[in-house]
This record gives structure tokens, C-alpha cells and sequence, in this order.
């Protein structure tokens, strides 16, 4: 009798279980953002749209596609210069497969598009993909905050948002610290003094906003318990600064600690591997670089709270624009739950959440909530399915050309 070694989890049963836990979620939230609804009034909300309206949105909102694809060209700068169209071209297309597929797989797509049309790494190419991702999460939670300072909303959430931020600049902290490393030889002098600068700057920064953390909670903790939480946060700030200064150069060795481990070829295409990821963050190398990609991250969620604004007058919506940018920073931070492909639920249940905070009737709000979901969806599938389309030859039809090349040249010799 033989006993099979294949893993009971293959890589596709893995994709099915996530797309059915997806589907699953997205059918509970949207079931919450429906529930106790006239579906007649909100019917007669949505017919009641000025629908002209929805061009500029359209507009606008591929004005923020752009900005974003113009920032991956940027990211992608240290690795090779490709065009401004190229890049926003796959963006769109990665966009149309995230609105399709589950699982985020357009983001993955995009990755072997770009090394299928140039060449470039995939670990590269992944590495500026989840910094874009970093920076995206940041851009949002900073307008989020914003926001909630001028804004009457929960306490809360508020205090729930800004400790997000805190560990989001947490990580953005220690990854621009790892990736301007350099080398061993410039540990010494000035370099270990920019070294030592930013780690008090990110120190610095962090106590600020756990200051404004305990502002919030104050009126809920008990006073015996504020000066443990003070001391155990000082300890944290140490910690930080410890971690950022002091044990550096053992993050930046973990990868060539970890293929040590592993069998040979492994361990070097493993190092090799990381050494392309680094190299996909060496934009984070150049200060002003820095500033301009943070820059164009804010500009690209601006313009597209904007479109989110527009479609609301579309509506007869006249509530402020702070209000739809709010939504649009709360959507975008529930759409990280696996869901169906388009955030269908995730969507409609965060938007509502924030809406009607602000006293817009629940059918109004859904109403609006769908609009506006189908003018991010459609107009992007389409393009996307057309820019697919046209670059199709530089993909899968090269491989069969190749192949059937290789065949003639075998037959004829």
C-alpha cells in the first residue's frame, strides 16, 4: 500500500476556499447595508440622478488613475524608465482583473505583464506593487484623520484610526530606514549620523501621535492606569528607535540568514530573489523622491474623494465635501477584506456606516452608494478589457509563435 505525499492543499483548492470564504463575506455585508431598507424609495433615489453628471466623475476619476500610474512609473525608475502610457495602461488592466477575478490577483497579473514586456523582475516589479500599497494606505489614513479634525464623528473609531496610523508609519518608518542602507562601509561618520536622524525624527513623530492617542482615550481609562500605559509607551518609543538604529543591519541579513537554510539552488535563487525585491525600493533612497511619491499618493485619493463628491450633487447631495471624502478613506480601508471580486458588500456596508453618521436617510445613502460603485466598476472593465485586447500579442500569442517556430527549425534540420 502506498501513501500519497501530495500536499492536501493544492495552490487551486487554496484559490476556490478564498474565493467562497469572499463570496461569503461580501453576501453578509451587503445583506447588513440592505437590511431594513425601502427598496422602492431607494429605487426612486437612484431614478431621481442627474446622470449627466457622471461624466466629469468619470473624468476626474481617471484623472486619479493617472496620477497613480505616473507614481508606479516613478517607483519603477531605479529598475528601468518605461513610459508614463505603458505604466498607466497596466494599471488599468490590473484594475479590470481585481474587478473580475478574487483574491486580488490583477495585482499579480501586472506584475508578469511588466516582465513580459520588459524584462524587469517580477520580485522587483512586487516590490514596487506593495509599496505602492504602503503608500496608498498611508495617503488614506492621513485623509482619514484629516478629516475626523474637522468633522463631528465617534471618538471611537477616531482613536481606532489614529492608532492605525501609528503602526502604519511604524512599518513605513523601518522599511525607508532598511531600504536606504547602503553598505557596511558607510556605517561610520555622516551616514551613521542620517542613520541615527531619522531613526529620532520616526521616534519623534510616533509620540506625537500616541500623544494625541491618549487625548482621545483619556476621559475612558482609569487614572491608575495611565501612568503603566505612559511607561509601557515610552518603552515602545525606545523600542522603535532601538530597533531602527541598533539591530538595522540584522533585518537587512535576515534574507541571507534564512537561505542558509534552505537547500542550495534554493537558497541562492531565494537571496537573489530578495536582492531584486530590495533593489524595487530603492525609490524610498531619495528624499525628495520620497516627498514627490508621497505627493502624488495624496493628489490621486483627493481627486478621487472628488468623484465620490460629484456623484453625490449628481444626487442632490449638498452635504460637504470632507463628508464624501471620509467615505471614500473608509471604503477604500474595508475593501483589505476578502470579498468578491468588485468589493461587492464591502463597499455599500462601509459607506453606509459612514453616511448616515451624518444624518443622509439609509435608501439615500445605498442609493448613491450603488451609483457610485458602478461608475468606479464599469467604465474600468471596459477600458481595461480594451487596453487587454489590443496589447494581447505581447503575452500569451508570443509563447505559440515561439513554439511553433522552434517546431519548423526541429522539422526542417
Amino acid at each position: 500500500m502506498q501513501t500519497s505525499l501530495r500536499p492536501r492543499w493544492r495552490p487551486g483548492r487554496l484559490r476556490t476556499l478564498q474565493a467562497v470564504v469572499g463570496i461569503g463575506i461580501s453576501a453578509v455585508l451587503l445583506w447588513l447595508a440592505l437590511r431594513g431598507l425601502d427598496l422602492g424609495r431607494t429605487w426612486l433615489a437612484l431614478k431621481g440622478a442627474n446622470f449627466w453628471y457622471l461624466v466629469p466623475a468619470v473624468l476626474i476619476y481617471f484623472l486619479g488613475v493617472a496620477i497613480r500610474g505616473l507614481r508606479w512609473q516613478r517607483l519603477l525608475l531605479p529598475i528601468e524608465r518605461i513610459p508614463a502610457r505603458q505604466a498607466i495602461a497596466l494599471l488599468i488592466v490590473s484594475y479590470t482583473v481585481n474587478n473580475v477575478v478574487p483574491a486580488r490577483m490583477g495585482d499579480v497579473m501586472r506584475v508578469f505583464m511588466l516582465a513580459r514586456e520588459t524584462g524587469i523582475r517580477k520580485s522587483a516589479s512586487l516590490a514596487t506593487v506593495v509599496l505602492e500599497r504602503l503608500l496608498d494606505v498611508l495617503a488614506i489614513l492621513a485623509i482619514i484623520v484629516a478629516c475626523t479634525v474637522f468633522l463631528s464623528w465617534p471618538s471611537p473609531l477616531l482613536t481606532a484610526l489614529r492608532i492605525a496610523a501609528v503602526m502604519a508609519i511604524v512599518a513605513t518608518g523601518l522599511l525607508i530606514l532598511i531600504a536606504t542602507h547602503r553598505s557596511r562601509r558607510s556605517r561610520q561618520g555622516l551616514a551613521r549620523g542620517r542613520t541615527i536622524g531619522r531613526a529620532l525624527a520616526l521616534t519623534v513623530l510616533l509620540g506625537v501621535l500616541l500623544g494625541t492617542v491618549f487625548t482621545e482615550v483619556g476621559q475612558w481609562i482609569p487614572n491608575s492606569l495611565l501612568w503603566p500605559l505612559a511607561g509601557a509607551s515610552t518603552m515602545f518609543l525606545v523600542a522603535v528607535f532601538g530597533t531602527a538604529v541598533v539591530a538595522r543591519d540584522y533585518l537587512i541579513s535576515l534574507p541571507l540568514r534564512l537561505s542558509l537554510l534552505l537547500p542550495g539552488r534554493i537558497g541562492i535563487r531565494f537571496v537573489g530573489m530578495m536582492r531584486s525585491f530590495v533593489g524595487g525600493l530603492q525609490s524610498l533612497r531619495s528624499p525628495l523622491r520620497l516627498v514627490e511619491l508621497i505627493v502624488l499618493s495624496l493628489a490621486s485619493w483627493i481627486v478621487e474623494g472628488i468623484t465620490y463628491y460629484v456623484v453625490a450633487r449628481s444626487m442632490g447631495m449638498d452635504e460637504s465635501v470632507l463628508i464624501f471624502l471620509l467615505t471614500m478613506g473608509v471604503i477604500n480601508i474595508f475593501s483589505a477584506i476578502p470579498s468578491s471580486p468588485g468589493y461587492i458588500g464591502p463597499f455599500e456596508f462601509a459607506g453606509k456606516l459612514v453616511l448616515t453618521q451624518f444624518g443622509i436617510a439609509a435608501e439615500m445613502a445605498v442609493a448613491y452608494l450603488l451609483l457610485m460603485h458602478a461608475l468606479l466598476l464599469l467604465p474600468v472593465i471596459v477600458l481595461g478589457g480594451v487596453l487587454a485586447w489590443r496589447r494581447r500579442g505581447r503575452w500569451w500569442p508570443t509563447q505559440i509563435q515561439d513554439m511553433s517556430q522552434a517546431s519548423v527549425g526541429q522539422a526542417s534540420s
